[in-house]
C-alpha cells in the first residue's frame, strides 16, 4: 500500500497490520503486485495510470480517470490501444444516475 502522509501511514500499519510505501517506486522495489488499485485524487489517477501502464502492471482506477474527454482519448491512446490492462470501477452503483 502506498500512502504519502506519514502519520496515515503508519497508522493504517498499526491498524491492518500491513506494510505500506511513501511512494509508488519504494512499493515496486520490494512487492510483486499482480495489480494496483489507484485510488487517488482525480488529477493524479492519470499519471499513475500512465506509469504502471508502461510497467505493464494492470490497473483497477476510480472514476473518473481523466479530467476530460481529450485527456481520457490521450490516455485510451497511450494505455488500452497498446494492451495496456486497465479497468475503471465506479464505487458508487447505488447513485441515481448509475441506477439509470
Amino acid at each position: 500500500m502506498v500512502v504519502r502522509n506519514e502519520e496515515k501511514r503508519k497508522f493504517l500499519e498499526q491498524k491492518w497490520n500491513v506494510t505500506t510505501y511513501s511512494n509508488l517506486s519504494q512499493l515496486l522495489e520490494n512487492e510483486n503486485p499482480d495489480f494496483i488499485v489507484v485510488s487517488v485524487s482525480g488529477s493524479a489517477i492519470p499519471d499513475y495510470m500512465l506509469q504502471l501502464g508502461e510497467l505493464g502492471i494492470p490497473v483497477l482506477a476510480e472514476t473518473p480517470p481523466a479530467p476530460s474527454i481529450k485527456e481520457l482519448v490521450t490516455l485510451h491512446e497511450k494505455l488500452t490501444c497498446r494492451g495496456a490492462k486497465v479497468q475503471v470501477a465506479e464505487q458508487y452503483y447505488l447513485h441515481p444516475i448509475q441506477q439509470a
